[in-house]
């Protein structure tokens, strides 16, 4: 069987152009339809979120106002992020006591044989900065909280001595604002709680105590520079001030003390 191919070449290599170029167009088409459904999804998805995202904000800025409307809460707008935490770190860390000086105080403050003491206990409470009258100068001087001093020492003649010593003695500082030179009292107040015979040192009799001080806030503060201790370098008691002059012929008892901190003198 004879077959007679009547279509010219050029025609043939038309229609296969054709094929091919339709088959190039729906692939673009179908690709161009994947495309457009995905940025539809990617739309829905992302306009989902935005719509979620706003309901949450909104949640919380209604939650927020009804925590700073509440009477209990006034000052909780202050503490609500985290900034406002961190920027309260400055004004701490400027307003913190340098508490290590208390161990130079103590040892400075602690008189000679035979009138020293051994302190078992120190307990530091701050305050709240309140003014005290200087019973010496009449000078104002703040108090920044208490101290409370338990131990042994030799005799009541000994545990007056550390007394009045603590009493006494002042200290001298320059503020860091403006460099003025500052006397005052170490300790605003000083009170004895307690005080008893007891055998806890194992050598014999001696005197327990707990004595409670209000100290000078400058004694501790940051703005305190050049921190100095003037220890009386005679220490008076009580009885030595109030002894009657008639009974003793204006000659006072007077007990001879050893020195505090290795620089002071005293009478008791």
């Amino acid at each position: 069987m004879l077959q007679v191919n009547l279509l010219p070449d050029v025609k043939k290599e038309f229609i296969k152009a054709k094929r091919q170029r339709n088959l190039v167009m729906t692939v673009c088409i179908m690709a161009s339809l994947g495309a457009g459904a995905v940025v539809v999804v990617l739309c829905v998805i992302m306009g989902g979120q935005q719509i979620h995202k706003n309901i949450l904000m909104g949640n919380v800025d209604r939650d927020k106002q009804t925590i700073q409307n509440a009477q209990e809460n006034k000052q909780l707008n202050e503490y609500l992020t985290v900034q406002n935490q961190l920027s309260q770190i400055d004004s701490l860390k400027e307003s913190q006591p340098i508490l290590s000086r208390l161990f130079d105080y103590i040892q400075e403050l602690n008189p000679a044989d035979p009138n020293g003491v051994e302190l078992s206990s120190v307990r530091m409470t701050a305050g709240g900065n309140t003014a005290a009258a200087d019973t010496t100068t009449g000078a104002a001087a703040e108090s920044g909280g208490t101290i409370e001093l338990n131990g042994l020492t030799a005799n009541f003649a000994s545990l007056n001595v550390y007394k009045t010593t603590l009493q006494r003695t002042e200290i001298t500082y320059s503020d860091g604002e403006d460099g003025d030179s500052v006397t005052e009292l170490l300790f605003t107040s000083v009170t004895v709680n307690e005080a008893g015979l007891s055998q806890a040192g194992g050598g014999g009799d001696q005197v327990s105590f707990r004595i409670t001080v209000s100290y000078n806030a400058a004694a501790f503060n940051q703005n305190s520079m050049d921190v100095t201790l003037k220890i009386p370098q005679e220490t008076t008691s009580d009885a030595v001030v109030n002894a009657p002059r008639n009974v003793f012929n204006n000659n006072g008892p007077t007990v001879e003390s050893g020195t505090a901190g290795g620089g002071n003198g005293g009478t008791d």
